[in-house]
């Protein structure tokens, strides 16, 4: 990357790990509630059903805020993790701080529930302890979004960041082994997921599948030191 981008690469970096380590505090009740959230006028806050899965069968439950005006916006695109209890009870992740400040910095932001989560339809894809299958499998989903954002007025094509915490993270690092058009930096933060089921030595298997992303990564990657939980 170039000077200019690198410096930018890093302060969003710094920005989106100060918002994230602050995320184990909130309320777990707060997090599942069930109720709407009202949308916030003044980040041109919206729900869309953004197209996914075979055949683009599926929807996905996408969050997304804007600056004002017509853009177009530099992108980010923001992966959730996954919280205890089954997916469909997840709720839909908004990271309200974090896209506050983006936007006032004239960023778009974009937050997919991938398939299973939330309002989004499809099945909720679970490999076990094959880390690698659900890294992949959670990615199938980002990229979808991706390619819905590039075709969209409002946003730059060409200068889109992808990052995720957690399960998202995860997502990311998967996502960083294909090439993608218009994407300037991969963001993970605490990537990984913990799998608590007889036979399954999770911890091995993450770095397994570390090792095998990060020997296919094709683009600049920043890491948290954070612990995945």
């Amino acid at each position: 990357m170039p000077s200019t981008e690198s410096a930018i690469f890093h302060l969003l970096r710094r920005m989106l790990l100060g918002f994230l380590l602050g995320l184990p505090c909130m309320p777990l009740k707060a997090q599942l509630a069930h109720a709407p959230l009202p949308l916030d006028a003044r980040l041109n806050e919206q729900v869309i059903m953004v197209p996914a899965g075979d055949g683009l069968r599926d929807v996905l439950e996408t969050t997304v805020f804007r600056p004002a005006g017509p853009g177009p916006f530099p992108l980010l695109l923001m992966n959730h993790g996954k919280q205890a209890g089954p997916a469909r009870l997840q709720a839909r992740e908004r990271f309200i701080y974090m896209a506050t400040e983006f936007v006032r910095r004239g960023y778009a932001v974009m937050l997919p529930m991938r398939a299973g989560y939330a309002r989004s339809t499809g099945a909720y894809r679970d490999f076990g302890c094959d880390m690698l299958g659900n890294a992949q499998g959670q990615a199938r989903d980002v990229l979808a979004a991706l390619a819905y954002a590039r075709r969209q007025r409002w946003v730059d094509p060409e200068r889109i960041v992808v990052a995720g915490q957690s399960y998202g993270g995860m997502a990311a690092l998967a996502l960083a082994t294909r090439v993608l058009p218009g994407v300037r930096g991969v963001l993970n933060f605490a990537g990984g997921l913990r799998i608590d089921m007889p036979g399954c030595d999770w911890q091995g298997a993450l770095a397994k599948t570390f090792a095998t992303l990060g020997a296919y990564n094709r683009w600049r990657m920043a890491r948290s030191s954070a612990t995945p939980t």
